[in-house]
């Protein structure tokens, strides 16, 4: 099985002379950044720890200190690296129609009749809000907002069946 990755934050640069970095968390609580043993960095992946330094003024964004990173060179070449976790990492949600956007990833998108529409390529978000990134059976992509209006039900995958996820007919319009 291969292991799943979930982003959790961005090295933005570096930060002072000893090999601190600029580091914006994508987690709903940005400190949670700092609880896991593990992180995964870049492409390739390499594994390492990362403490803390400080918080700095503005939303999600740390002073970081990555193992083995020891000065501003060092760190200045980490610029713009993607941080992961591995996705068994992430606390269990107490929840009950709780998930994370890596588990919506390859769910089946079906219409209010079970008519297969496609599957969930991705979640993105620009600002407003949360928008599904839907690649229709064709290969053409759509793009729907994850709000109620037009995503009235989330199924998420059981042991003995798969999940899904349902559109309202409004949806129609986004897939063009």
């Amino acid at each position: 099985m291969v292991p799943s990755f979930v982003l959790v934050a961005c090295i933005l640069g570096p930060y002072g002379v000893k090999g601190g970095v600029m580091v914006k968390s994508f987690c709903q609580n940005p400190c949670d950044l700092f609880s896991f043993s593990q992180i995964f960095l870049g492409e390739k992946k390499d594994t390492l720890s990362l403490r803390m330094g400080h918080r700095i003024k503005g939303k999600g964004l740390f002073v970081g200190f990555l193992e083995g990173v020891s000065s501003r060179n060092h760190a200045s070449t980490l610029c713009k690296s993607l941080v992961y976790v591995l996705r068994h990492q992430l606390q269990a949600l107490s929840e009950q129609h709780a998930f994370y956007h890596i588990d919506l990833v390859g769910l089946a998108v079906v219409d209010l009749f079970d008519k297969p529409l496609g599957t969930v390529k991705s979640i993105v978000n620009f600002g407003a809000s949360d928008i599904l990134c839907i690649i229709t059976p064709q290969g053409r992509e759509g793009l729907v907002p994850f709000a109620k209006t037009w995503v009235p039900e989330v199924v998420l995958p059981q042991d003995t069946q798969g999940g899904f996820i349902r559109l309202s007919p409004e949806s129609d319009d986004f897939f063009t």
